[in-house]
């Protein structure tokens, strides 16, 4: 099957019931207007956002496909993307958090809220430090424990 161009895409997001019964069945909206709908089936791309196919054309971003139905237009190649305003969910396609923004928009927004990749592994490493720390506290108290028992035999 051939690609599809922009336009057959953007008409099937835009027209097709069945195309959009089967994208938003694929949602779950119970948080109700104001919550983030997360995408609930794969696949997902390497940056973790929801993928899916429009007729036989390589998967797009679910957000870029919601984003597309609320606008009513694909967001332009190169100068804007999708961006979801709630950056912490990558599964979110309502409507309400998505807009259009460059993508020097889409990095200063992930600068604010500290999703960089320097500042995401700068997090992994503090999150693996305390780990290793409260482990190596468990261990001195259980060997304490231990010790206690075997040495001083407090028998009750």
């Amino acid at each position: 099957m051939a690609e599809l161009t922009e336009e057959e895409k953007l008409k099937i997001i835009l027209t097709d019931k069945k195309f959009r019964n089967k994208f938003w069945s694929n949602v779950d909206k119970t948080g109700g207007e104001d919550a983030c709908w997360s995408w609930t089936k794969g696949p997902y791309n390497k940056k973790k956002y929801g993928q899916f196919r429009v007729g036989g054309s390589p998967a797009l971003g679910t957000h870029i496909i919601s984003s597309t139905m609320n606008l009513g237009h694909f967001p332009i190649a190169d100068t804007l993307h999708s961006e979801q305003i709630c950056k912490g969910n990558k599964k979110c396609v309502n409507p309400n958090h998505l807009r259009d923004g460059s993508e020097k928009e889409n990095r200063n927004d992930e600068n604010i809220a500290g999703k960089t990749p320097r500042q995401r592994k700068k997090r992994k490493e503090l999150f693996i430090k305390i780990i290793k720390e409260s482990y190596e506290t468990e261990k001195r108290v259980f060997y304490d424990i231990l010790y206690d028992e075997l040495f001083n035999k407090t028998y009750r």
